[in-house]
């Protein structure tokens, strides 16, 4: 029988501690095909024309990616100048940039707006790049709450995207292998680890110690110095050689069932008026019939009676679709509350009244008993919420915020 791993959400990150071999090969061979464009200076003055070509930047600040800052507003800057060659070929074609910003920001090329994006943008700068080409790059940072940052911003080549989606394909199958074959028994939360030496796998120990030689001795055969030397052919036969030596461990991964689950977080009041809100909730609803009318195999989840309700009132024949496909089994209600809630905020009082009114709604409407609860985005959990949730017949929550705890470890 397969083993079955249900997951919410699946991140594979550089950890966080001391890297092990697989992990240093794969910050290599990273190094080689993110292209980051890391140079970037920061000022917060109001000045009007921060993206001019000839702003006088000498002594604006150097930033980091990730580094907290707190202006409201601000400008971000740097120069970018086409390389000759990128893995040892020509360069050439389509150039873009990847921007991720917390939270918002409007981008800018030579001086010219290409545009506002929330979070993460992507932009076209060149069609046809030349080497020694200089591009003149400013973002209008805009921040909407919290800390202000540069989290990333990476260049795109076409004429070797190919070749980059071969490696990252080959340092994500590194990192799964490194990660299903680990002895590692560890709880982590953020920055806290606990390991109480308990080991829960049901692959033994002498298997997954004979694969995960396998697995480094495949990895260290990958020739990542001929990648850095722009020897591309040298380090794509090393490559072919190691997915052969593979062939055990990808074996041994599909053992394993890996379940995606869609759903759509939609906040009820934040940071936008209740009529958006309605309409962002029938656009969503409706993108997602129409992929279950192109996907027999596409499935979605979606919690929050009030959802629902509008829809019932307001638009009928979305209502009408989605009780079809609730029919189908092929979208899942969970959660049984009328909105999501912040849980640490909202009384006991109006726990057992969120949970009464949403399952009631559910099982009249749809006919469904509502068995999971669904609080991904709560910034606290309050600790009687077990309580609630088995007075009212649910016997499960998923959740992903408890990673955000600083001082409790869970379980």
């Amino acid at each position: 029988m397969q083993k079955k791993v249900f997951l919410l959400l699946l991140a594979l990150t550089l950890p966080l501690f001391a890297q092990n071999s697989i992990e240093t090969l794969c910050g290599k061979l990273e190094n080689e095909t993110l292209f980051l464009l890391r140079d970037w200076k920061f000022n917060d003055t109001a000045m009007p024309n921060g993206q001019a070509v000839d702003v006088a930047d000498g002594d604006w600040k150097t930033i980091t990616f990730q580094e907290r800052l707190t202006a409201d507003s601000a400008w971000m800057r740097t120069t970018y100048t086409v390389p000759a060659t990128v893995y040892g070929q020509p360069v050439g074609g389509r150039i873009s940039i990847t921007l991720n910003v917390d939270d918002a920001g409007v981008f800018y090329v030579d001086g010219r707006s290409r545009g506002r994006f929330d979070w993460d943008g992507s932009f076209t700068l060149t069609e046809s790049a030349r080497p020694g080409q200089v591009f003149h790059l400013a973002i209008k940072a805009i921040n909407t709450g919290g800390p202000m940052r540069l989290i990333n911003a990476r260049l795109n080549f076409d004429a070797v995207a190919v070749h980059t989606q071969e490696i990252e394909d080959f340092i994500l199958s590194l990192r799964v292998g490194d990660k299903l074959l680990s002895d590692d028994t560890y709880l982590q939360i953020g920055r806290t680890r606990l390991d109480k030496g308990i080991d829960h796998s049901a692959t033994p120990a002498r298997k997954r110690a004979s694969l995960r030689q396998q697995l480094e001795k495949a990895a260290m055969s990958v020739d990542h110095e001929a990648l850095a030397k722009g020897r591309f052919d040298v380090f794509a036969r090393s490559l072919v050689n190691a997915r052969q030596a593979l062939k055990p461990v990808r074996a041994f991964a599909k053992e394993f069932t890996l379940v995606l689950d869609a759903n759509a977080h939609i906040d009820c009041a934040w940071l936008w008026r209740y009529l958006e809100t309605i309409q962002i909730t029938r656009n969503t609803f409706t993108s997602v019939l129409n992929m279950m009318d192109a996907r027999p195999d596409f499935t979605y989840t979606q919690s929050q009676a009030h959802l629902y309700w509008w829809m019932e009132d307001l638009y009928p024949e979305v209502f009408d679709r989605i009780k079809t496909r609730i029919a189908d089994k092929r979208w899942e209600i969970t959660g049984g509350m009328w909105v999501e809630p912040d849980c640490n905020l909202i009384s006991g009082e109006s726990w057992a009244r969120q949970l009464l009114y949403g399952k009631r709604y559910f099982q009249e409407k749809f006919g469904v008993d509502v068995k999971i609860g669904w609080n991904p985005d709560s910034f606290g959990y309050n600790w009687n919420m077990p309580q609630f949730y088995r007075d009212a017949g649910i016997d499960a929550f998923i959740t992903q915020k408890i990673g955000w705890n600083d001082t409790n470890m869970f379980p």
